[in-house]
């Protein structure tokens, strides 16, 4: 069976249960301990939000918005 990547999961479902990776959202979440639910969202993100992107990498990143605009 093919594994589907996050992105595929999102386009399809509009939302995916994610294990974080990764110390920079510390101590709200924690690497390979907490998990997140992501969807998608219609309209502008705000301030606080927590978003999720994808590097020009490839990687995906897990931040929140100190400042929008």
């Amino acid at each position: 069976m093919e594994e589907k990547s996050l992105r595929q999961v999102l386009e399809e479902t509009g939302a995916a249960v994610i294990q974080t990776v990764g110390i920079s959202m510390k101590p709200m979440l924690r690497a390979r301990e907490s998990t997140v639910l992501v969807q998608k969202i219609d309209g502008p993100c705000r301030k606080n939000d927590v978003v999720l992107y994808i590097r020009p990498d490839g990687q995906y990143a897990l931040h929140r918005l100190v400042q929008v605009g």
